[in-house]
């Protein structure tokens, strides 16, 4: 069961996947699946839902551990 779902989120374009958008899907504080955003169906009722309106997704720029 997803926790969060982050939904019309653009992510860095790769060989594998183009620059469209995608819906991440969070469960127990982990990335459990990335999709592109026309092949999602329903969302589960208890996740909380982003709507990224089109932004970058992306990694922290900076982490403060290193």
């Amino acid at each position: 069961m997803a926790e969060l779902v982050v939904r019309n989120a653009r992510l860095y374009p790769t060989p594998t996947r183009g620059s469209g958008l995608y819906t991440l899907e969070v469960r127990d504080g982990v990335i459990a699946s990335i999709r592109p955003e026309d092949a999602v169906g329903e969302v589960e009722a208890s996740a909380r839902v982003l709507d990224a309106e089109g932004g970058l997704l992306s990694p922290p720029l900076v982490d403060p551990h290193v």
